[in-house]
């Protein structure tokens, strides 16, 4: 049996790269019965038994490794929301390693929905070849040297601009920021401002050249490596994707790219879309609504701004995308046409976060080198994103009370 420290991305690397590499499951329950029942079940196909833990804490999940970890058994059978704590675990869990739900509530609901986020669940008590099933494909798949699970989809987020200049790919950047480097997830942010933009400042670049868009690719298949070439490190956790084209419409570049998205979807957790709004014009809502699991629509304290947004949000009122509200105090108060207090309380929805405005937040951020390196209170707004995002409590969700109390100290 391996070393339990070995299953964790933090182990010692050195022991790691002499030890022989075995993947195997883990078992996570505070049943010790339940545990010697499947661990028996391991020893039945002729695999070793799996490592068991009796709880997981939200700091280890994102470090499990899928070197040494391909199918993690979740028992929640005490769990009240077993669909809530489950889709937090995906959302952090490593995206090869196979995510297996244990639970008592028997809701054709809840199965179908986490199936769709490549969750399966397991509804207590099960038979018992429904795991032997699951444990003969890790079987197979260590036979043959091939990974048993290809992994889950990447949960797709639009960051989407009510208006010009309002700061959409700041807060795109900031965003995928706090995903990649607090959460720890792999995470794709998707720059869609295709003939200029800031976003290498914002990262913290210091060399940023896009990828010139190839249409004959989309033909003939764009894999995963192809995909993959096509994207720039920022950070462990973090790729960005910035393609152009010199004289293709944006509606061209932006279709290229969701190919590009595709073949790579398996291998992030989150991927953030920058999405300015000639872009959503040229799309149309019905687009947006197929492609985003959720969309945050980025905001001012303006009359303008406020438009759009009751504009776009009437789009979507058929939809089962989840919609989030964030405002951005890109420029002084009195350059607004609406107070903070008048834009929240004339907005249908909760604000999840409102970010102040800073005076010197660019200079800041060059001088710095990018947004994840800044002491700013800019910062502070996108705790309550993450937490909306991830499922990590950094901080609760804004209420309209609390802004309004922020702004009348900060005006």
């Amino acid at each position: 049996m391996l070393d339990l420290a070995d299953i964790f991305k933090t182990g010692n690397k050195k022991d790691n790269a002499v030890k022989t590499k075995v993947v195997t499951g883990l078992i996570v329950s505070p049943d010790t019965d339940f545990i010697e029942y499947l661990s028996e079940l391991y020893v039945v196909e002729g695999l070793d038994k799996p490592e068991v833990k009796a709880m997981l804490k939200e700091s280890d999940i994102a470090d499990l490794s899928e070197e040494f970890i391909d199918v993690l058994f979740l028992d929640l059978r005490g769990n009240t929301d077993a669909f809530t704590y489950a889709e937090l675990v995906a959302n952090l869990l490593a995206k090869g390693i196979k995510l297996v739900v244990i639970g008592k509530q028997d809701s054709i609901v809840i199965s179908r929905e986490l199936a769709k986020k490549g969750i399966d669940y397991i509804y207590w008590p099960a038979e018992e070849m429904i795991f032997i099933d699951i444990i003969r494909v890790q079987k197979g798949s260590q036979a043959s040297g091939l990974r048993s699970y290809q992994g889950r989809r990447a949960k797709r987020i639009a960051i989407v601009a009510t208006k010009g200049g309002v700061g959409n790919s700041l807060i795109a950047s900031g965003i995928a920021l706090s995903i990649a480097n607090q959460a720890k997830v792999k995470t794709l942010l998707v720059d869609n401002a295709y003939f200029g933009t800031n976003v290498d400042i914002n990262l913290g670049l210091k060399t940023f050249s896009r990828h010139s868009v190839v249409f004959e690719d989309v033909k003939n298949g764009i894999d995963s490596t192809v995909a993959k070439s096509m994207t720039s490190t920022v950070s462990d956790n973090l790729d960005l994707l910035a393609v152009n084209h010199d004289s293709a419409k944006p509606v061209d570049i932006h279709g290229f790219s969701v190919h590009v998205v595709h073949a790579l979807s398996m291998q992030y957790n989150f991927i953030i879309d920058d999405i300015s709004l000639p872009l959503i014009y040229a799309l149309g809502m019905d687009e947006l609504s197929i492609l985003y699991d959720r969309i945050i629509f980025v905001c001012e304290p303006s009359i303008t701004s406020l438009r759009t947004l009751k504009k776009f949000k009437q789009s979507f009122a058929e939809s089962h995308t989840l919609i989030d509200i964030v405002i951005n105090n890109n420029k002084a108060a009195s350059e607004f046409s609406l107070s903070i207090t008048d834009m929240c309380s004339k907005i249908e929805g909760d604000v999840i976060a409102v970010f102040p405005f800073e005076s010197k937040l660019k200079p800041t951020i060059i001088n710095n080198g990018g947004l994840g390196k800044c002491t700013s209170k800019l910062n502070e707004g996108f705790d309550p994103i993450l937490a909306r995002l991830t499922g990590k409590n950094v901080a609760g969700a804004v209420s309209k009370g609390k802004w309004n109390g922020w702004w009348s100290r900060n005006k």
